[in-house]
């Protein structure tokens, strides 16, 4: 089991990581402003204190891949994910683009990855996705 844990983890995380069987680590996700390395900070030292290992940081919301052009729109700072994990010897596993027809599909209950297969943001996913399975395999074999 993979558990996601928001910054300031409160006491949801804690019972996920108490009572759910066989966690195998935990990823954190972040947002790309530099003041999101303070909670990702506090997120992996909950984890550590939890005994669970950090499997890497995620910076959603990283950017947005303007409609019309298709180049990368930067809306918030730049980065932020990637220093964290950088300060906190910590995986970088990746960074996923804002993209409107998430929340488009999410609230129509649909999976985004699977009704938007050329998107940069699905490759984004599963490229994380990919690094994370790695990251278990080598583990597991260790």
């Amino acid at each position: 089991m993979i558990v996601d844990l928001p910054p300031g983890t409160g006491d949801e995380a804690l019972s996920i990581i108490q009572l759910a069987p066989n966690v195998r680590g935990a990823v954190i996700v972040t947002t790309p402003q530099e003041v999101a390395v303070l909670d990702v900070s506090k997120a992996v030292r909950f984890v550590e204190k939890m005994e669970v290992p950090v499997l890497g940081i995620i910076e959603n919301m990283s950017g947005m891949i303007c409609p019309h052009c298709g180049k990368k729109i930067e809306v918030f700072r730049k980065g932020g994910g990637k220093k964290a994990a950088e300060v906190l010897h910590v995986p970088y596993l990746g960074e996923i683009p804002m993209d409107p027809d998430m929340v488009k599909v999410g609230g129509e209950g649909r999976p985004y990855i699977l009704s938007h297969a050329e998107s940069f943001a699905r490759k984004a996913i599963e490229q994380i996705v990919r690094e994370i399975v790695g990251t278990l395999k080598k583990a597991k074999d260790a």
